[in-house]
């Protein structure tokens, strides 16, 4: 084989360097199909889930607020949050995702295909990505982008919401008192 001309020798190697960088700086990982599947099964109604509720699975929402808010009083506790509390009551919920993350097995999912139908399921890579993943979005923007996680153990989903409250689903009643324990931690409360 003739070697490698210094101009084409120096563009291979960027290129390695960059495909080696930009595999050690992903998040997460797929799972292997065999493992997607299984969690699919386990989880059948994980679309529905993302649109609002499923029959056959309990709803707890967890917050910084007390009670579910009315109307004027959402107009009035989240019009103009100033940055403090904003990071005040994002830490909380960032310590309680995880709380939960660190405790259990967890796997981020990801809604894939044309009309974003198609559950997978991802692990996160090192204890740094799950930290910079499950730190809220700002409260005052939409749905997209706002993380999932699944629980098989706890049989339990969990969904980033906006306006500092998350929800979470579960169909067994293994996971309630692990969500009690680590909101109460946390500093949250069960709505």
């Amino acid at each position: 084989m003739a070697p490698l001309a210094p101009f084409q020798g120096r563009r291979l190697t960027l290129a390695l360097e960059l495909k080696d960088a930009s595999v050690s700086h992903r998040h997460f990982i797929s799972l292997p199909e065999k493992q997607q599947n299984l969690l699919r099964a386990q989880f059948p109604e994980l679309r529905e889930l993302a649109e609002g509720g499923a029959a056959g699975c309990h709803q707890l929402a967890v917050s910084v607020f007390d009670h579910w808010l009315s109307p004027s009083e959402a107009v009035s506790e989240l019009n103009g949050v100033d940055l403090e509390s904003q990071t005040n009551k994002d830490a909380k919920l960032a310590a309680f995702a995880r709380s939960l993350a660190s405790r259990h097995q967890c796997y981020l999912v990801k809604f894939k295909g044309r009309y974003h139908q198609h559950p997978t399921f991802r692990i996160f890579t090192s204890d740094e990505a799950c930290h910079r993943w499950l730190t809220p979005l700002p409260y005052n923007i939409g749905d997209k982008g706002r993380f999932c996680l699944a629980f098989p153990q706890l049989e339990m989903v969990y969904f980033e919401g906006h306006d500092f409250t998350h929800h979470l689903y579960y169909k067994g009643d293994s996971g309630k008192p692990v969500v009690e324990k680590a909101a109460a931690d946390a500093g949250l409360y069960l709505l």
